[in-house]
């Protein structure tokens, strides 16, 4: 089986996060050859480096002359997400699902395309993940939850049972959604905070329970 030649579109912390993943996902190497990271934003040379792993410039640069035909967004803010995500299947890429191997995907639980899973994060039973969710480590899905496409959970965030949270959502690090809660599109739950009651689209909440900051008027 030949390898399939992948760019890791983000050389931030999280894109290099996404590397370790694919590596440990991939320790023969027999399902992906990583080509390099493909970012707008200057990346150290020592750290990418340290890696292995090099930069192939900016969208436009790669874009010119692909030297893979899939890839994988790894770029946390949703909208931004969806930017490249867009470019990158005009341009003919395909979009690469990626799951640590030390999670844990129950019965009845679907990754879509772009899916990326960190570290020790789970899903338990009829749980499905729309294309281009960040499902980051340590973070927890319940029974019978539907997650929006681009929507990032952050690391050690819980949602819980028969709730669902719409495309674009960002839900902060150690948040609790609790059971049956609706997290509107665009919304953004902040780290720590405990959800008890239905977030409409584009509303920022915090706190424990959680309570309306603004609105960002932003729909995904």
């Amino acid at each position: 089986m030949t390898p399939t030649d992948v760019v890791i579109v983000g050389a931030g912390g999280f894109g290099r996060e996404v590397l370790g993943i694919m590596r440990a996902a991939d320790a023969e190497g027999e399902r992906w050859r990583i080509r390099g990271f493909v970012t707008r934003v200057s990346a150290d040379p020592e750290v990418l480096h340290r890696l292995g792993v090099g930069s192939l410039g900016d969208d436009d640069a790669f874009l010119a002359n692909p030297v893979a035909g899939a890839y994988v967004a790894a770029v946390g803010d949703p909208a931004a997400r969806r930017r490249i995500v867009q470019r990158f299947d005009e341009a003919g890429l395909t979009a690469v699902t990626v799951q640590h191997p030390t999670s844990i995907m129950g019965e009845d639980v679907e990754l879509a395309d772009g899916v990326i899973v960190g570290a020790l994060a789970s899903a338990t039973t009829n749980v499905r993940l729309a294309p281009h969710v960040h499902l980051d480590r340590l973070a927890s899905v319940g029974h019978d939850v539907r997650v929006g496409a681009f929507t990032t959970i952050h690391p050690g965030a819980l949602v819980m049972g028969y709730s669902s949270i719409a495309a674009g959502a960002r839900i902060g690090a150690g948040a609790v959604v609790l059971p049956g809660v609706h997290v509107g599109a665009g919304a953004v739950i902040g780290a720590g905070a405990v959800v008890t009651r239905s977030v409409a689209d584009g509303e920022v909440v915090a706190g424990v329970p959680a309570r309306i900051l603004r609105s960002t008027g932003h729909r995904q």
